[in-house]
């Protein structure tokens, strides 16, 4: 791939996006969290009209009793290892993440219900829920790589982004 994108010099560029769409989810636990806690009974009102919003985001990260889960994604996609294809990394990683969100919701529950439990064909519904802005893309090399690309040629082209 890299041969071709150098045939093309200053008009194809190769940006890597490393790893796959489960990795990618975890550049925004707050959207994960969102997605994972829709229509419980104790979410703030935000939440139960529109568990997408900006105001149920807000509301959730001010929330002290959610801090620790919120603050647990990496963000940057590439600290997700998976050694070899269906080893230990993204999937698991949510896996685990979709338990902690329900222990969190269910204090008393002693066993989550599978369809609680994250599944890997809940990825896209999954991204419906995840924001990408500057603070999510800070935290990811990849995006940011991507962001610097399109930004310098929007500027060379005079539409700053």
């Amino acid at each position: 791939m890299r041969q071709v994108v150098s045939q093309f010099t200053g008009k194809v560029h190769l940006v890597e996006a490393v790893n796959e769409l489960e990795a990618w989810l975890l550049v925004d636990c707050l959207g994960i969290f969102c997605f994972f806690s829709q229509g419980h009974h104790a979410l703030p009102k935000a939440c139960k009209s529109d568990p997408k919003s900006e105001e149920c985001r807000r509301t959730l990260a001010k929330n002290q009793k959610y801090k620790n889960i919120l603050s647990g994604c990496p963000g940057d996609t590439t600290k997700i290892e998976e050694a070899i294809p269906g080893g230990k990394g993204a999937k698991e990683y949510l896996t685990s993440l979709s338990k902690d969100i329900y222990e969190e919701l269910h204090p008393a529950s002693k066993k989550i219900p599978n369809d609680r439990r994250y599944r890997e064909s809940d990825a896209p519904d999954i991204a419906g829920f995840i924001k990408l802005d500057r603070e999510t893309i800070k935290k990811n090399h990849s995006l940011k790589r991507f962001e610097d690309l399109i930004s310098s040629y929007a500027t060379q082209s005079g539409n700053a982004i």
